[in-house]
């Protein structure tokens, strides 16, 4: 299998965006479509049962409410995998996003990037998760997902320390 990426609305700016968008829906077992936006740029890509992913991107979201700098997750794909790389400054997320098309030794492609306030990130991203688990529900989504329960208390843990705005 092949990783299939899509790229909308290239252009980029120098401006930090103040709204990111994020989706993921399951489409197939152990298959999902993650869609990321930030005004300037779109990417969709996929999620297979090959990692957990919400799961990643939820321990990846708590590290960074923890107080580490950086944090990291990656979401493998047959072959290559996608890495998440987030860094912290102050109340500001950045989100950087390579495709490795083999191995993640070789220079990873950034295929997308953006900068929000930190809280509103964690809130895009948690926001989205919990949609999931709304339409799916534990057992439906392990059912779909097969070898990754869904991370219910990872999502609370994560949404409970979410400032208010």
């Amino acid at each position: 299998m092949e990783i299939h990426l899509l790229v909308v609305g290239c252009s980029r700016s120098s401006r930090q965006a103040e709204r990111v968008e994020f989706s993921y829906r399951l489409v197939d077992t152990g298959w999902a479509h993650a869609r990321l936006a930030d005004g300037d740029t779109c990417v969709e890509l996929p999620a297979s049962y090959r990692s957990d992913a919400l799961s990643e991107l939820l321990t990846a979201l708590s590290a960074i409410q923890d107080g580490a700098d950086t944090a990291a997750c990656t979401w493998r794909e047959e072959p290559g995998e996608y890495r998440w790389d987030f860094t912290h400054d102050t109340n500001r997320l950045k989100l950087e996003v390579r495709c490795y098309h083999r191995a993640p030794t070789e220079d990873g492609q950034v295929i997308f990037a953006c900068e929000a306030r930190t809280a509103d990130m964690e809130h895009t991203f948690t926001a989205a998760i919990r949609q999931v688990l709304d339409q799916w529900g534990e057992a439906g989504y392990l059912a779909e997902w097969l070898e990754h329960p869904f991370p219910t208390d990872l999502l609370a843990h994560v949404e409970a320390r979410i400032p208010n705005p």
